[in-house]
């Protein structure tokens, strides 16, 4: 790691963390247009499913749903140096492993709850009434789209999502 990192010591892996939050969550918001790096890149941008714009407020929201195992990682790991420190036979103590397990798991079930909802949002898009659209869509389809997002919005979560997410 860079020497900058490494003067930080065990704050290092926080504030990363909160580099990623403000990231995500500036990212999400009307400041950048509802875009990130790599939204720009493929040409996508976040929305509020009701309007034009995310709020600065739920789209930080929504970077802490995208982000929260991580901090759930870090305490685990933090706590299982602390009662189990690495051997030579170990490569990580087993606390951070099984935080490491929620992490992987809560991305993966975001994939399949993805996968399965009729708009194709995840859960934290739906927990923030967020969606994800295309920059150079057509926009009378933009509308029609975005309407039934509106409605499915109002719905409870679907089941077979949540099923799926449940099972990671």
């Amino acid at each position: 790691a860079p020497e900058t990192v490494q003067a930080l010591g065990a704050t290092a892996p926080w504030v990363g963390l909160a580099v990623g939050w403000i990231y995500f969550g500036l990212g999400a918001s009307p400041l950048t247009g509802g875009r990130t790096v790599g939204k720009i890149i493929i040409q996508l941008r976040t929305v509020d499913v009701t309007g034009p714009d995310l709020s600065v407020g739920r789209a930080l929201a929504r970077a802490t749903l995208i982000l929260w195992p991580l901090v759930v990682f870090l305490v685990a790991d933090r706590v299982g140096e602390q009662l189990d420190p690495p051997d030579s036979l170990s490569i990580a103590p087993m606390w951070g492993r099984v935080a490491g397990s929620l992490v992987f798991g809560w991305w993966l079930g975001n994939v399949f709850f993805t996968a399965l909802d009729s708009h194709g949002r995840s859960l934290w898009d739906r927990l923030t009434s967020a969606i994800v659209i295309t920059n150079d869509c057509d926009p009378e389809a933009l509308s029609g789209f975005m309407r039934s997002a509106r409605e499915a919005s109002s719905q409870p979560l679907p089941k077979r999502p949540l099923g799926a997410l449940a099972l990671m």
